[in-house]
């Protein structure tokens, strides 16, 4: 049975019309599932206008299958009116037990909607053999001086202890705010705070949502999905030449192809500035500091047709300031793809030196990763120390080099 609720959306603005107008502002289905592991079809439905929508039905179909009928929900005389949502669960899961692509298409019935163009999403999904697990890329706009963004903590604080989703937050106008955070995220078309886009967006698919409430739902619906790559990302801090060393390395598991980047985001930890829009938690976390491939990622890392089995790799070597301590420090690698006229994240990873604010010291500090059997660390007889001071991304400065590894014997 198709499960429903009826949740606030009263930061979205509609045109209202004379009758109402039923569609699918969510569709939570990841775009690379694993062959044979069954996958919900979910989402939300919206009003756009007109009287209020007291039932609705949703169906889908794979390709030119059968369609797969839901069952009309009622949602009593009030219904759902241009301020409100509906979520649905599909009860008939996408299962496809072999590997290949195909088109997912999903619409939304209801009595006397005048306007069917708009009824109907339709969604690329790819059935993988072999792949990664994946980690959802979440990213927020936020705002010290923003009421709604700090209400919204509690939320981000539970979706920071999900093992499966790494978070970046671009602060928007504050004393926190970077410029080329803010050109990254103004990408997205959106000036409202706090704003959620999950994968850069899955292709278009994610639009930026400023409902707070949703978030955790919308990623915990698209945790099953899977991905292509494997991603790794590790940091190194050598005091002896006063350098930081990032390195992102990707490995593909499965066939793919396509317009391909590498990026790092540089994130603080517990960076102390107090909330403009009333009393709050003020040490900030995962702040995004400085974005090392730029908007679009590294396009001279991954050709267009990698191999399986080879490591592609690109390490940024950063200038930093001398005395400058390091601790509560985080990079951000991911995989960008660009296709279907948007780009979605394959895959992304944290790699953090220590969040806690106990000084520590070590010649070479090797932040948590993931397994890599091609990481090579530089020699070094420097020492490190924290907590990490104020600073800023303007007083970072390198170069970049890139490494490509042949497939293992």
């Amino acid at each position: 049975m198709i499960r429903s609720f009826v949740v606030s959306a009263s930061l979205i603005v509609c045109t209202l019309i004379q009758a109402q107008d039923a569609y699918i502002s969510h569709l939570n289905v990841p775009p690379y599932i694993g062959a044979g592991k069954p996958v919900n079809v979910s989402g939300y439905v919206r009003n756009a206008g007109g009287p209020a929508m007291t039932s609705f039905k949703v169906s889908w179909r794979w390709d030119n299958g059968p369609v797969q009928e839901g069952r009309s929900l009622n949602l009593g005389p009030s219904g759902l009116s241009g301020e409100n949502m509906a979520m649905f669960d599909h009860p008939q899961p996408l299962d496809r037990t072999k590997a290949g692509s195909g088109t997912l298409k999903v619409w939304v019935e209801t009595p006397g909607d005048p306007d069917r163009g708009n009824d109907t999403m339709k969604v690329r999904v790819t059935a993988l053999d072999h792949h990664a697990t994946k980690r959802q890329l979440m990213e927020v706009r936020t705002s010290l001086a923003c009421h709604n963004c700090l209400g919204a903590q509690p939320r981000i604080s539970q979706i920071e202890q999900n093992p499966h989703v790494v978070l970046a937050k671009f602060h928007y106008r504050d004393q926190l705010s970077v410029p080329a955070a803010d050109a990254y995220f103004d990408r997205y078309a959106t000036q409202f705070t706090p704003a959620g886009v999950v994968d850069q967006g899955a292709y278009g698919g994610y639009a930026p949502n400023p409902n707070n409430s949703q978030w955790q739902n919308h990623l915990q619906s698209r945790d099953a999905g899977v991905s292509p790559v494997l991603v790794w990302a590790e940091p190194l801090l050598d005091t002896a030449t006063n350098k930081l060393h990032v390195t992102v390395a990707a490995e593909f598991l499965d066939r793919f192809g396509g317009d391909l980047t590498v990026n790092a985001l540089i994130l603080r930890n517990n960076i102390h500035a107090s909330w403009e829009a009333g009393p709050g938690d003020p040490w900030n976390q995962h702040v995004v500091q400085a974005l090392l491939g730029g908007e679009d990622g590294d396009a001279d890392v991954i050709p267009r047709d990698p191999e399986l089995g080879t490591t592609y790799k690109v390490t940024w070597d950063l200038a930093w300031p001398q005395g400058l301590e390091y601790t509560d420090l985080c990079v951000v690698g991911f995989v960008t793809h660009f296709d279907q006229g948007g780009r979605h994240t394959l895959n992304a990873v944290e790699a953090c030196v220590n969040r806690g604010r106990a000084p520590m010291e070590a010649a070479w500090h090797n932040m948590a990763r993931t397994a890599s059997p091609h990481a090579v660390r530089p020699a070094s007889t420097g020492r490190l120390y924290g907590p990490l001071a104020q600073c800023g991304p303007a007083m970072l400065s390198g170069r970049k080099r890139t490494q490509n590894r042949a497939p293992r014997a």
